[in-house]
């Protein structure tokens, strides 16, 4: 019988030793990449899948499945509802779901906004990365960002000036109605403590509060904060957690919009839910949870004077409209 190899054993022993710490170096610039790409403070490790869901407390209203047109966001405009398509047109009905009509454009819409001038009302909207004004009849570009990384999002008005949520620049443009700019606010300051927005991907929302403050989505950070038109951080809530009444994924929520009290509904991606919370920020329960959404959908919200919330649901095409029990119970 021959004599075992000894060096053969020695050898291998060397090249297990050797695999073994690669692997742990690998391991060890793997979580310095992670530690270097997610900002501290923004990492979670909770997971209450099984607890309790808190509801709010609405129902369902009414809802419409479109077959002709491909939604992408609902917006309300002067008590109606704005389904803007994915092509190169707006969709618009009379709340809360009725036949509606096509506004057939140039240029692919992002947002749309509106306000009355002595009765008559005038719609706003944002493409890519120009800003249209016009009517139900036609559109003309009043002004265009000249930053090469811009990707406008979401716009607000009051009548006055007008607000563009520039995901790629990541700030806010402020320009009057007639497309005259005047500043952009969101920008990381130090002197004014802003931290700055931080957005993984391409999604920000903003809306205008009865305050006077702008509501604006920092997704990367889990929060919304609330800026003056000067451009004044007030105040922020949110936080990352997989818990119902926080936010969760790389960056969430993607959408927003306020109700009548000054509460805020949400909007998710990732794990797609509707939620409702205060004017505080405290959360109020979940309206539509993720079971009802298809997998990968981006929905957006809307909220009417009345306080009806509405829900696009991207890839069954579908706008349900929901109410307070109380309001149901009285129609």
């Amino acid at each position: 019988m021959s004599e075992p190899n000894k060096n053969g054993g020695v050898i291998g022993a060397a090249l297990l030793a050797g695999v073994l710490a690669g692997m742990l170096a690998l391991h060890f610039l793997q979580q310095r990449r992670i530690d270097r790409e997610i900002p501290p403070g923004y990492r979670y490790t909770e997971k209450n899948d099984d607890a309790p869901v808190k509801t709010a407390p609405y129902v369902l209203l009414a809802e419409n499945t479109y077959s002709d047109v491909s939604l992408a966001r609902v917006s309300i405009v002067d008590e109606r509802v704005l389904a803007i398509c994915g092509g190169r047109d707006i969709f618009i009905e009379e709340k809360p779901v009725a036949p509606g009509r096509h506004i057939f454009l140039t240029f692919t819409p992002n947002d749309v906004a509106g306000y009355r001038d002595n009765g008559e009302m005038k719609l706003l909207a944002i493409s890519q990365t120009e800003l249209y004004a016009g009517n139900e009849e036609k559109f003309r570009k009043i002004w265009a960002t000249e930053k090469g990384q811009a990707f406008f999002k979401s716009l607000a008005t009051d009548g006055h000036l007008v607000f563009i949520a520039d995901a790629g620049e990541k700030l806010i443009h402020i320009l009057t109605v007639e497309g005259k700019y005047v500043r952009a606010i969101g920008a990381k300051n130090a002197e004014k403590n802003i931290p700055g927005l931080i957005l993984p991907s391409p999604y920000m929302d903003l809306a205008l509060a009865k305050d006077g403050l702008l509501r604006v989505t920092n997704c990367g950070r889990h929060r919304v904060e609330s800026y003056t038109v000067e451009g004044d951080l007030e105040h922020w809530w949110g936080k990352p957690s997989a818990r119902a009444e926080d936010f969760c994924g790389c960056c969430n929520p993607i959408a927003i919009a306020l109700l009548p009290d000054g509460g805020y509904v949400t909007a998710e991606k990732g794990k797609p839910r509707i939620k409702l919370y205060d004017s505080d920020g405290n959360f109020s329960g979940v309206l539509v949870q993720e079971k009802d959404f298809s997998p990968g959908d981006k929905p957006d919200v809307a909220v009417d004077a009345d306080g009806k919330i509405y829900v696009l649901f991207p890839t069954q095409n579908r706008i349900a409209v929901y109410g307070k029990i109380t309001d149901a119970k009285s129609e």
